[in-house]
């Protein structure tokens, strides 16, 4: 049990399995949840509004997501970006889905009083968006799409072999 100091309440806490249920859902979606997570941190933190959500709210609604939604092979990966969109848009108008949305471990809703509101969903919305925006307006110069939008990935450079010559050879013996 942990004290909730905004509700002056115990709540249960059961990180381990929090863990746990992130781990086999990012292994699901061949890493797909946890590059949508860090992308709703890094446009939290980066934004100009302040949005309140806390990372165990960000880390359910993501875990909300469809599994499907969350799998991209590597070279589609800015999909994950649109499909982040459809999904907030979806909850944003979807009070039942929103209100039915639970934190990873079970333990307590996302949408509930204290917690995470649609306000602050709207928040991050909007910085989605924005995000969306600027990567399609990038995209225009390439006539693509973002759901069609593929990053090329450059082998690996293979490390240079050693240059020395040894000073015994198979000829010294």
């Amino acid at each position: 049990m942990i004290l909730d100091h905004k509700l002056g309440v115990q709540l249960a806490n059961f990180p381990f399995l929090h863990i746990d249920c992130v781990e086999n859902r990012d292994r699901e979606t061949y890493g797909g949840l946890r590059k949508v997570v860090r992308l709703m941190k890094s446009l939290k933190y980066d934004s100009d509004n302040h949005i309140k959500l806390t990372s165990y709210d960000i880390v359910g609604i993501a875990y909300a997501m469809p599994t499907s939604a969350l799998i991209a092979p590597r070279e589609l990966q800015l999909s994950l970006l649109s499909r982040l969109k459809q999904f907030l848009d979806h909850l944003a108008g979807d009070e039942h889905l929103r209100n039915s949305i639970r934190v990873p471990d079970g333990t307590r809703k996302v949408f509930c009083e204290g917690y995470a509101t649609k306000e602050q969903l709207a928040a991050m919305q909007d910085e989605v968006d924005d995000l969306v925006e600027a990567v399609a307006k990038d995209l225009n110069r390439s006539f693509e799409k973002l759901a069609e939008a593929r990053i090329s990935f450059r082998p690996q450079t293979p490390i240079a072999k050693p240059h020395f010559q040894p000073l015994w050879t198979k000829q010294h013996f």
